[in-house]
């Protein structure tokens, strides 16, 4: 098809083009663009036009669809779209040197043309017929109820000398009248990539398998490709669904219909949390404790791949949260039963840092300073500034039990008793020290001792005569 420029002219001006080469207008800029572009055509365009030419009612002559315009339609001939001549030497070069088998078969299978890579694979194929001027028969056999126009590929092998495994080649067929065109592509190492990552998968799906923590991988598509036995034993989800490679969005509805899901009360704010949670898991390891109904936790992990594959980690930690629980309130417990004891007590650990205190110890102390607090400096607190012998040879000597008398100003005496604890810890009780008792003499004695025949200890007098009249039934007081 030739190509064709356009130009409408009102008043000299070209006001409308298809597109405005304005390089053809050429000429000063204060010129009418008609003068300027017939000025600059004048000396390429003949003034008789050739035979054959369309007249003023052709398609170069047809009047202006607007009044007070001229249509002026230039077209170029000899440069439309059907073959060059140099076209068809560039594309029998191109599939010459194609690096693939490209071949051309009639409809009854006998080659009609093949290129370099083609006639190297026969060669390879049939030592017997090297050097042949043309194979005898094709590679492969051609496609059954190919419509004409109609485009089909096939996953074909082909075995070939000194390797033990066959080639595999994806060859497309298109057919063209009643001849078929035949392009073939080695697809072997994408095969035996494929091969080997489904091992790998199958290997991990093995491993995986004695795992207790559920396990979803998803590719970068976000579709399921792994997933292990105790996925399916913590969520209930059917293996065959599953196994459909379902995307993630399918999987937490799946998990939401079931309950196994904390979603917020409107859809809407669960669908964003979700897309949330898929852009944070992406980016990098999300974990999160998940509160489910009857008083179930799990804890999901998800960790990114360098590929966009994205890996989630089921974990069921309701053993776990309730031991938890049942320690804090234990804990609780213990805390308030110590400081409902009227003795002031301290906990230190193996390093001398304080753990705990009870009530009593707080208000017999104060809450203490703002700075570290261990055993050496609470000693200070203790100690009130002045010196204690007996309290630093206690802290010394901490693994025994030791006991020491303290002088607190304001206060009374107080015993601080150090006991060690199993670990290393040390239990400080604080007590009023007891006033000293007086030590009773030894008893003098009272009297020369008694002599063999001197008389014993004398017994103790009868009790009166029973005066009721029926003595069996006596109520008398003896």
């Amino acid at each position: 098809m030739a190509r064709t420029r356009r130009f409408c002219s009102s008043r000299g001006q070209a006001s409308w083009t298809r597109r405005r080469p304005r390089a053809l207008l050429g000429g000063p800029g204060g010129e009418p663009d008609l003068h300027r572009l017939l000025a600059r055509l004048g000396p390429r365009c003949p003034r008789d036009p050739p035979a054959g030419a369309p007249g003023p009612e052709g398609e170069g002559g047809a009047p202006s669809p607007w009044p007070g315009t001229l249509r002026l339609t230039l077209r170029l001939e000899g440069q439309g779209t059907g073959p060059r001549p140099e076209e068809p030497d560039l594309l029998g070069a191109l599939a010459e040197d194609h690096p693939g088998p490209i071949w051309i078969e009639e409809a009854d299978g006998s080659l009609v043309w093949a290129n370099r890579a083609c006639l190297a694979l026969h060669d390879l194929v049939r030592p017997e017929g090297r050097g042949s001027c043309w194979p005898a028969q094709p590679l492969w056999p051609p496609p059954e109820d190919l419509d004409d126009g109609e485009m089909r590929q096939r996953r074909l092998t082909l075995a070939l000398p000194g390797l033990e495994a066959p080639s595999v080649f994806d060859v497309t067929t298109r057919r063209r009248g009643g001849r078929l065109l035949h392009v073939a592509q080695d697809v072997t190492e994408v095969r035996r990539a494929e091969e080997t990552r489904r091992q790998f998968v199958a290997t991990l799906g093995k491993t995986f398998a004695h795992l207790p923590t559920g396990l979803a991988v998803f590719d970068r598509a976000r579709r399921l490709i792994l997933f292990n036995p105790a996925l399916v034993d913590l969520t209930g989800l059917p293996p065959a669904f599953l196994s459909t490679r379902p995307p993630i969005g399918a999987v937490l509805d799946r998990l939401r219909d079931a309950g196994l899901l904390p979603e917020p009360r409107r859809y809407g704010s669960w669908r964003s949390a979700l897309a949330a949670l898929e852009a944070q898991a992406s980016r990098d390891a999300y974990c999160e404790t998940w509160n489910l109904p009857g008083e179930r936790v799990w804890r999901v992990t998800g960790r990114p791949h360098p590929d966009g594959a994205l890996a989630f980690l089921f974990e069921d930690i309701s053993d776990e949260v309730a031991f938890a629980r049942r320690a804090r309130g234990e804990l609780d417990t213990a805390h308030l039963a110590l400081d409902a004891l009227d003795e002031a007590l301290a906990v230190f650990g193996a390093d001398g840092t304080l753990l705990l205190v009870n009530a009593a110890y707080r208000t017999l102390w104060g809450p203490g300073g703002p700075g570290p607090r261990d055993l050496p400096a609470e000693a200070a607190r203790w100690a009130d500034g002045s010196e204690v012998p007996a309290l630093d040879q206690a802290l010394r000597g901490r693994p025994v039990r030791q006991e020491v008398v303290l002088a607190p100003a304001g206060q009374g005496p107080l015993r601080a008793i150090l006991l060690p604890l199993p670990g290393g810890g040390t239990l400080v009780r604080f007590a009023q020290a007891l006033p000293a008792r007086p030590v009773d003499p030894p008893a003098a004695a009272t009297g020369r001792r008694r002599s063999r025949g001197s008389a014993r200890p004398r017994a103790a007098a009868a009790p009166p005569p029973c005066r009721c009249p029926d003595p069996g039934r006596c109520t008398c007081l003896r």
